[in-house]
């Protein structure tokens, strides 16, 4: 399983995540369905 190490926000509705495998990326978010933000 993944875990999260670090997330920023880098506006109001997206946020960039990185992984414990190395891999990053930009996450769009929506509140209702990202309950653990």
């Amino acid at each position: 399983m993944l875990h999260v190490i670090d997330a920023k926000y880098v506006s109001d509705y997206r946020i960039w995540v990185s992984f414990d495998d190395g891999s990053d990326g930009g996450e769009s978010i929506k509140p209702s369905k990202r309950p653990y933000l």
